[in-house]
């Protein structure tokens, strides 16, 4: 599957090595014009809270691991979500774990900003058929993908 545009990337992980590889993976499948990465969840809401007001410039796709110190995923996202409705307005939202949890699973369904929960390592393919898609409103969820294995 060809990308006709490629699109801009923030990975949020607290393992240098998962957001090296991922970094590449994404660089190599042709998906993404650039990508950043915060290995911390306090920097990344930093970036995010620079980006309100316009000093940083907000990623097509934010990919976020689920367990995380300081700030888990769904925390991040929870802060990101009360710097102001409309600041994740043009960025998809996926979330990482290597998590089997049935409650982690639950929650991601529930979020308003996460359009899938995907269970690491990150599957550049099952990622393009995601993103070739169309973005899933805050009031429709898809239902979670596994990687079938």
């Amino acid at each position: 599957m060809n990308f006709e545009r490629k699109l801009s990337f923030l990975l949020v992980d607290d393992s240098r090595v998962d957001l090296k590889m991922f970094s590449k993976l994404l660089e190599l499948s042709g998906v993404a014009s650039s990508v950043a990465t915060f290995i911390s969840s306090t920097e990344a809401l930093a970036f995010f809270k620079r980006a309100r007001f316009g000093e940083e410039k907000m990623p097509e796709v934010l990919i976020v691991d689920l367990q995380m110190p300081e700030l888990n995923g769904f925390q991040l996202l929870d802060e990101i979500m009360a710097l102001g409705p409309s600041l994740m307005a043009s960025t998809r939202t996926l979330m990482l774990s290597s998590s089997l949890a049935p409650s982690d699973h639950q929650l991601a369904l529930e979020h308003p900003l996460i359009e899938v929960l995907l269970q690491k390592p990150l599957n550049i393919e099952q990622l393009k058929t995601i993103l070739a898609g169309p973005a899933i409103s805050t009031d429709l969820k898809v239902p979670i993908r596994r990687e079938s294995r």
